[in-house]
């Protein structure tokens, strides 16, 4: 996603880079230019900022109906 402009707070995301994903959680919040985004990580792991620019990729988490 460019910027992460895709993102919705409240989404569950991963957060990968070369198909490793690092981080998964729900967004809590981003920047207006959505270069920065805050996650509430998964299992109790606390919030965390990533950057844009550092190359993190995102995706949303699909769920089995």
């Amino acid at each position: 996603m460019s910027h992460w402009r895709g993102l919705s707070r409240g989404e569950e995301i991963e957060v990968f880079d070369n198909d490793l994903v690092i981080a998964r959680g729900v967004v809590d919040d981003y920047t207006h230019d959505r270069r920065v985004l805050w996650l509430h990580l998964t299992y109790g792991g606390g919030r965390r900022m990533f950057h844009h620019e550092d190359g993190w990729h995102v995706r949303a988490v699909r769920r089995n109906q």
